[in-house]
Protein backbone atom coordinates (compact mmCIF):
# COMPACT_ATOMS: atom_id res chain seq x y z
CA UNK A 1 0.00 0.00 0.00
CA UNK A 2 2.84 2.65 0.88
CA UNK A 3 4.82 1.82 -2.31
CA UNK A 4 1.27 2.22 -4.45
CA UNK A 5 0.69 5.71 -2.42
CA UNK A 6 4.45 7.12 -2.87
CA UNK A 7 3.80 6.27 -6.58
CA UNK A 8 0.69 8.33 -6.70
CA UNK A 9 2.35 11.02 -4.73
CA UNK A 10 5.38 10.86 -7.08
CA UNK A 11 3.05 11.39 -10.11
CA UNK A 12 1.49 13.73 -8.83
CA UNK A 13 4.46 15.78 -7.81
CA UNK A 14 5.76 15.32 -11.43
CA UNK A 15 2.21 16.81 -13.03
CA UNK A 16 2.76 19.88 -10.93
CA UNK A 17 6.73 20.61 -11.57
CA UNK A 18 5.21 19.80 -15.29
CA UNK A 19 2.36 22.82 -14.62
CA UNK A 20 5.18 24.92 -13.35
CA UNK A 21 7.73 24.79 -15.85
CA UNK A 22 5.25 25.30 -18.69
CA UNK A 23 3.90 28.01 -16.67
CA UNK A 24 7.26 29.25 -16.37
CA UNK A 25 7.84 28.84 -20.24
CA UNK A 26 4.99 30.82 -21.44
CA UNK A 27 6.00 33.94 -19.38
CA UNK A 28 9.40 33.73 -20.03
CA UNK A 29 8.14 33.81 -23.59
CA UNK A 30 5.45 36.21 -23.33
CA UNK A 31 8.64 38.66 -21.83
CA UNK A 32 11.04 37.99 -24.63
CA UNK A 33 8.13 39.10 -27.72
CA UNK A 34 7.44 42.30 -26.13
CA UNK A 35 10.81 42.78 -24.97
CA UNK A 36 11.78 41.89 -28.92
CA UNK A 37 8.80 43.90 -30.70
CA UNK A 38 9.96 47.17 -28.47
CA UNK A 39 13.45 47.19 -29.29
CA UNK A 40 13.79 45.18 -32.83
CA UNK A 41 10.31 46.21 -34.49
CA UNK A 42 12.33 49.07 -36.48
CA UNK A 43 14.55 47.36 -38.25
CA UNK A 44 12.37 44.15 -38.73
CA UNK A 45 10.02 46.69 -40.74
CA UNK A 46 13.21 47.72 -42.26
CA UNK A 47 14.33 44.39 -43.32
CA UNK A 48 10.42 43.40 -44.68
CA UNK A 49 10.35 46.99 -46.84
CA UNK A 50 13.68 46.06 -48.57
CA UNK A 51 12.98 42.60 -48.91
CA UNK A 52 9.58 43.03 -50.83
CA UNK A 53 10.55 45.90 -53.09
CA UNK A 54 8.87 45.86 -56.69
CA UNK A 55 11.63 48.08 -57.49
CA UNK A 56 14.65 49.69 -56.40
CA UNK A 57 12.67 52.16 -54.10
CA UNK A 58 15.30 51.96 -51.44
CA UNK A 59 19.19 52.28 -52.29
CA UNK A 60 20.26 50.18 -49.42
CA UNK A 61 19.17 50.12 -45.29
CA UNK A 62 20.15 53.44 -44.72
CA UNK A 63 17.96 55.03 -47.26
CA UNK A 64 15.03 53.05 -46.22
CA UNK A 65 15.36 54.63 -42.63
CA UNK A 66 15.94 58.23 -44.18
CA UNK A 67 13.05 58.08 -46.62
CA UNK A 68 10.62 56.36 -43.99
CA UNK A 69 11.42 58.97 -41.12
CA UNK A 70 11.23 61.84 -44.01
CA UNK A 71 7.74 60.57 -44.99
CA UNK A 72 6.21 58.65 -42.21
CA UNK A 73 7.93 60.01 -38.96
CA UNK A 74 9.07 58.37 -35.97
CA UNK A 75 5.73 56.60 -36.18
CA UNK A 76 7.29 54.55 -39.61
CA UNK A 77 9.33 52.81 -37.82
CA UNK A 78 6.68 51.40 -35.94
CA UNK A 79 3.97 50.38 -38.53
CA UNK A 80 1.48 47.80 -37.63
CA UNK A 81 3.81 47.40 -33.89
CA UNK A 82 0.49 47.86 -31.66
CA UNK A 83 -0.64 44.86 -32.91
CA UNK A 84 2.45 42.60 -32.59
CA UNK A 85 3.54 43.37 -29.39
CA UNK A 86 0.03 40.85 -28.17
CA UNK A 87 0.81 38.73 -31.10
CA UNK A 88 4.75 38.11 -30.32
CA UNK A 89 3.86 37.44 -27.04
CA UNK A 90 1.48 34.88 -27.72
CA UNK A 91 3.60 33.28 -30.36
CA UNK A 92 6.95 33.75 -28.44
CA UNK A 93 5.04 31.69 -25.35
CA UNK A 94 4.14 29.14 -27.63
CA UNK A 95 7.29 29.22 -28.78
CA UNK A 96 9.46 28.58 -25.25
CA UNK A 97 6.54 26.00 -24.23
CA UNK A 98 6.72 24.11 -27.34
CA UNK A 99 10.49 23.95 -26.95
CA UNK A 100 10.31 22.87 -23.13
CA UNK A 101 7.55 19.94 -23.91
CA UNK A 102 10.04 19.13 -26.63
CA UNK A 103 13.33 18.95 -24.35
CA UNK A 104 11.13 16.43 -22.05
CA UNK A 105 10.30 14.35 -25.24
CA UNK A 106 13.67 14.14 -25.91
CA UNK A 107 15.11 13.88 -23.01
CA UNK A 108 16.45 10.48 -21.54
CA UNK A 109 15.30 11.22 -18.10
CA UNK A 110 11.52 13.05 -17.62
CA UNK A 111 12.86 14.54 -13.92
CA UNK A 112 16.38 15.69 -14.33
CA UNK A 113 15.81 18.22 -17.20
CA UNK A 114 19.39 19.61 -15.83
CA UNK A 115 21.48 17.07 -17.61
CA UNK A 116 22.16 18.40 -21.60
CA UNK A 117 20.37 16.90 -23.97
CA UNK A 118 22.93 14.74 -26.73
CA UNK A 119 23.15 16.69 -29.51
CA UNK A 120 21.26 14.72 -31.92
CA UNK A 121 18.32 15.50 -29.44
CA UNK A 122 18.65 18.82 -29.25
CA UNK A 123 18.28 19.30 -32.74
CA UNK A 124 15.13 17.45 -32.80
CA UNK A 125 13.89 19.19 -30.22
CA UNK A 126 14.47 22.51 -31.83
CA UNK A 127 13.49 21.35 -35.31
CA UNK A 128 10.03 20.05 -33.50
CA UNK A 129 9.49 23.81 -31.62
CA UNK A 130 10.43 24.63 -34.89
CA UNK A 131 7.09 23.43 -37.02
CA UNK A 132 4.53 24.06 -33.98
CA UNK A 133 5.55 27.59 -33.94
CA UNK A 134 4.73 27.91 -37.33
CA UNK A 135 1.43 27.80 -37.19
CA UNK A 136 1.01 30.34 -34.83
CA UNK A 137 3.33 32.50 -36.29
CA UNK A 138 2.44 32.21 -39.85
CA UNK A 139 -0.26 33.79 -39.30
CA UNK A 140 1.05 36.62 -37.19
CA UNK A 141 3.76 37.03 -39.73
CA UNK A 142 1.90 37.88 -42.60
CA UNK A 143 -0.62 40.47 -40.77
CA UNK A 144 2.52 42.33 -39.88
CA UNK A 145 3.97 42.56 -43.28
CA UNK A 146 1.04 43.88 -44.60
CA UNK A 147 0.93 46.36 -42.55
CA UNK A 148 4.74 47.55 -42.66
CA UNK A 149 4.96 47.78 -46.34
CA UNK A 150 2.23 50.36 -46.86
CA UNK A 151 3.11 53.57 -47.50
CA UNK A 152 2.04 56.79 -46.33
CA UNK A 153 1.40 59.75 -48.22
CA UNK A 154 0.63 57.81 -51.83
CA UNK A 155 -3.14 59.10 -52.85
CA UNK A 156 -2.65 56.59 -55.80
CA UNK A 157 -1.44 53.74 -53.25
CA UNK A 158 -4.53 54.36 -50.41
CA UNK A 159 -3.79 52.28 -47.38
CA UNK A 160 -5.49 48.91 -47.11
CA UNK A 161 -5.18 48.03 -43.80
CA UNK A 162 -5.90 50.10 -40.20
CA UNK A 163 -3.43 47.99 -38.25
CA UNK A 164 -2.90 43.94 -38.03
CA UNK A 165 -6.21 43.03 -36.81
CA UNK A 166 -8.10 44.67 -39.26
CA UNK A 167 -5.45 43.60 -41.90
CA UNK A 168 -6.25 39.65 -39.99
CA UNK A 169 -10.20 40.48 -40.53
CA UNK A 170 -9.97 41.48 -44.27
CA UNK A 171 -7.60 38.71 -45.83
CA UNK A 172 -10.01 35.88 -43.39
CA UNK A 173 -12.99 37.43 -45.02
CA UNK A 174 -11.62 37.52 -48.38
CA UNK A 175 -9.39 34.46 -48.69
CA UNK A 176 -10.64 32.33 -45.58
CA UNK A 177 -8.23 30.08 -43.59
CA UNK A 178 -6.57 29.26 -46.64
CA UNK A 179 -5.06 33.03 -46.87
CA UNK A 180 -4.55 33.38 -43.32
CA UNK A 181 -1.93 30.45 -44.11
CA UNK A 182 -0.76 31.80 -47.16
CA UNK A 183 3.30 30.59 -47.05
CA UNK A 184 2.82 28.38 -44.28
CA UNK A 185 5.15 25.77 -46.10
CA UNK A 186 7.87 28.14 -46.48
CA UNK A 187 7.89 29.14 -42.65
CA UNK A 188 8.09 25.42 -41.65
CA UNK A 189 10.46 25.38 -44.01
CA UNK A 190 12.83 28.30 -42.30
CA UNK A 191 11.75 27.30 -39.41
CA UNK A 192 12.63 23.53 -38.88
CA UNK A 193 16.71 24.52 -39.46
CA UNK A 194 16.38 28.32 -38.12
CA UNK A 195 15.15 27.14 -35.01
CA UNK A 196 17.19 23.69 -34.82
CA UNK A 197 20.22 25.78 -35.00
CA UNK A 198 18.82 28.68 -32.71
CA UNK A 199 18.12 26.82 -29.23
CA UNK A 200 21.21 24.30 -30.07
CA UNK A 201 23.73 26.92 -30.35
CA UNK A 202 22.12 29.18 -27.19
CA UNK A 203 21.98 26.08 -24.98
CA UNK A 204 25.92 25.23 -26.00
CA UNK A 205 26.68 28.54 -25.38
CA UNK A 206 25.35 28.52 -22.10
CA UNK A 207 26.68 25.00 -21.39
CA UNK A 208 30.52 26.49 -21.83
CA UNK A 209 30.36 29.56 -20.52
CA UNK A 210 28.35 28.80 -16.79
CA UNK A 211 25.08 29.44 -17.14
CA UNK A 212 25.18 32.80 -16.06
CA UNK A 213 22.79 35.56 -16.55
CA UNK A 214 25.56 37.18 -19.17
CA UNK A 215 26.25 33.89 -21.19
CA UNK A 216 22.50 33.35 -21.21
CA UNK A 217 22.35 37.14 -22.86
CA UNK A 218 25.58 35.47 -24.91
CA UNK A 219 23.68 32.29 -25.95
CA UNK A 220 21.12 34.21 -26.97
CA UNK A 221 22.76 36.53 -29.18
CA UNK A 222 24.79 33.93 -30.84
CA UNK A 223 21.79 31.88 -31.38
CA UNK A 224 19.86 34.71 -33.31
CA UNK A 225 22.42 35.75 -35.82
CA UNK A 226 23.04 32.07 -36.67
CA UNK A 227 19.54 31.40 -36.99
CA UNK A 228 19.18 34.65 -39.29
CA UNK A 229 22.53 33.04 -41.13
CA UNK A 230 20.84 29.75 -41.95
CA UNK A 231 17.74 30.97 -42.77
CA UNK A 232 17.68 34.84 -44.99
CA UNK A 233 16.86 32.82 -48.05
CA UNK A 234 13.71 31.19 -47.11
CA UNK A 235 13.28 34.60 -45.43
CA UNK A 236 12.70 36.33 -48.62
CA UNK A 237 11.29 33.68 -50.34
CA UNK A 238 8.54 33.40 -47.34
CA UNK A 239 7.49 37.25 -47.79
CA UNK A 240 6.97 37.48 -51.59
CA UNK A 241 5.08 33.93 -51.71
Amino acid sequence: MRDKEQITNDDVGLKDDHTKNGLKDITAGMARGISQTLVGHPLDTMKVRLQTQSKQHYTGLLDCIKQTFHKEGPAGFYKGASSPIAMSAIYSATLFLAYGQSKRLFHDSQTDLSVPLPLSNQLLAGALTGTVASFVEGPMDLFKCKMQVQQLGSSSDPLIYRNAMDAAFQITRTYGIKGVYRGLGATICRNIPGTAVYFTSYELVRQKTGGSTGSILLGGGVGGLLFWLSVYPLDVIKLIQ
